[in-house]
């Protein structure tokens, strides 16, 4: 075998290495853009609201990169509700919102299928990311991401209002002989200005201020027993 000819082989076997493990890039025209292009945006966990009602749920503001909702809020430079473990204010901003949202950076819809699907659009996670190849770090703690990693999500429904924005996500799980639809994720998009989502954020802080730290709460227990 001439060298020329083994050098082309190598060559055309790397190049199909390297392209089957490339990792997969977020989407132009993404669900998550339409998101993002949002001024406010409130997030709810779709097992949370099952149990808890509407008391839960996080209010965004996408551009100030602040928040409040489920016991925490983001204002300027300060947490309030956790500990930050190391993390600036808004590097833990963007966790909450990478937790929630980043399985909405490989989905692509065109208005005209959400139309013809009457705002009601099904997927098949088989063909719509078949070739999805993302790390674990990619993935974080976004549970849709994972669940498809582990082979238990099959399906997402995605709800669409009449601007095109998704406002309720659907999964369908397969496991260990349970099947069934479950909601994931609740979106919508609260018609604030600057003003009135400042008042409500400080508001918030101040209800989690009020609130008892756990040390105070077990001294309390200790006292009476």
């Amino acid at each position: 075998m001439g060298a020329s000819l083994l050098l082309l082989m190598l060559v055309t076997v790397l190049g199909i290495f390297l392209i089957n493990n490339q990792k997969s890039k977020p989407l132009k025209n993404s669900l998550y853009q339409t998101i993002a292009k949002e001024n406010y945006v409130t997030l709810t966990d779709g097992y949370a609201k099952s149990v808890y009602g509407d008391e839960v749920g996080q209010t965004f503001s996408v551009k100030t990169q602040e928040l409040y909702g489920d016991d925490i809020a983001v204002k300027g430079d300060k947490v309030y509700g956790t500990e930050l473990d190391g993390q600036t204010a808004k590097a833990f901003y963007r966790e909450v919102w990478k937790e929630a949202l980043e399985a909405t950076k490989y989905l692509q819809i065109n208005k005209s299928a959400i139309k013809k699907a009457n705002y009601k659009v099904t997927l098949d996670l088989a063909d719509t990311w078949g070739n999805l190849k993302l790390s674990s770090d990619s993935r974080g703690n976004n549970d849709i991401l994972n669940d498809y990693k582990d082979k238990t999500l099959k399906c997402l429904r995605i709800h669409f209002d009449k601007s095109y924005r998704p406002t309720r996500i659907e999964g369908y799980y397969q496991a260990d002989g349970d099947r069934g639809w479950y909601n994931l994720l609740y979106l919508a998009y609260p018609d604030l200005t600057k003003a009135s989502f400042d008042s409500k954020l400080d508001a918030y802080i101040q209800t989690i201020q009020a609130q008892p730290d756990e040390d105070e709460e077990s001294e309390q227990v200790e006292d009476t027993e």
